[in-house]
């Protein structure tokens, strides 16, 4: 009775605070009264990650603690976990999935998880215990949910802008440089009517205000797909930050690493030279703002495929191997800096 209790906790965790109807309450909890075990062969739902972080607290309770920064728009739990072997550590801080169709990322940081616990790798033994490590697998809850039920594609938040509209882009509604971007609500990169105006980027910064001490996070990153890069500040403009050679150090070290597996290349380079200039990121917002001195996107692989966002799932565990052998490669690179 106890564990049917805790399954249908965390059910309702996944679930927004009001159903349009019982019926569909009632259908997705006998959905998910079953979850798959995450191992990496399929692209587990937010059931299944929740479901799967619960074991890994479970089973790592000296060094495994969940948190959550709190609820989004439908009111749906946003968790996360740190992970410290020794106290006094800097640390690194990673979001996924802010964007709902790059399944890739959730999944691919649940496999980090993994392997910063259990991996018997000296390198990655190395890597994991030299700092404390808070990720989040899925902050766009709202809009990952969304996706798996019924578009897969949907990129934005889940709240109404208007009768006809919904949705924000929440990597265009941090409040560094906000309002370059576009101001239609129809459009999939609309940044909201305010910088911070959604619940999930003010939560998110809030936990970091509030939930970690100043000037402890040394390296921020932001897991998206499908372009295959390591992306530096700034995307507003391609004049390039003050450290950018220090930025170039370690995205390279992160790159070359990452190659020695399968031969797989990633660019390496600042947002807006590489991709497209826009306003309003995360990344942009933790260097800037929070003045945390090495912040990256990464952006996992996409290509090869039809529609870049729909990577097979045959391709999850080599992805997780490869930006974990990464990973590997930047953390030692900002050892070398000094900032870790």
């Amino acid at each position: 009775m106890a564990n049917i209790k805790k399954v249908l906790r965390r059910i309702k965790d996944c679930m927004p605070s009001a159903y349009t109807s019982p019926r569909d309450e009632n259908l997705f909890i006998i959905k998910n009264l079953v979850p798959k075990d995450v191992d990496w062969t399929f692209y587990p739902t937010l059931v299944e990650i929740y479901t799967w972080l619960d074991l890994i607290i479970q089973q790592h309770p000296k060094i495994v603690t969940g948190f959550q920064i709190g609820r989004s728009y439908e009111g749906r739990l946003i968790r996360g976990i740190k992970i410290s072997f020794k106290r006094g550590k800097k640390s690194i801080f990673v979001e996924s999935n802010i964007h709902p169709r790059e399944w890739i990322t959730s999944v691919t940081a649940t496999y980090i998880i993994k392997e910063l616990l259990s991996s018997k790798n000296p390198d990655v033994r190395k890597m994991a215990e030299s700092l404390d490590w808070y990720i989040i697998p899925v902050l766009n809850v709202d809009g990952f949910v969304y996706s798996h039920e019924k578009d897969r594609m949907w990129k934005k938040s889940r709240r109404p802008v208007n009768a006809k509209c919904v949705g924000i882009d929440l990597n265009r509604n941090f409040n560094f440089q906000w309002g370059g971007e576009t101001f239609d609500p129809s459009s999939m990169q609309y940044a909201g009517p305010h910088p911070e105006s959604e619940p999930e980027v003010k939560q998110l910064i809030d936990f970091i205000d509030n939930g970690i001490p100043r000037g402890n996070i040394a390296i921020y990153v932001a897991l998206h797909a499908p372009a295959q890069c390591i992306l530096c500040p700034w995307t507003h403009t391609k004049v390039p930050p003050k450290n950018y050679k220090e930025m170039i150090f370690v995205a390279k070290a992160f790159a070359s690493a990452l190659r020695m597996r399968y031969g797989t290349k990633y660019k390496c380079g600042s947002s807006a030279k590489i991709l497209r200039q826009f306003t309003g990121g995360s990344k942009d917002w933790a260097y800037a703002v929070k003045g945390i001195p090495i912040t990256f996107t990464i952006e996992l692989p996409g290509k090869g495929t039809k529609s870049r966002f729909k990577l097979p799932s045959k391709k999850i565990l080599p992805v997780g191997k490869e930006l974990l052998d990464g990973f590997v490669g930047m953390i030692e690179a900002v050892k070398k800096l000094g900032y870790i």
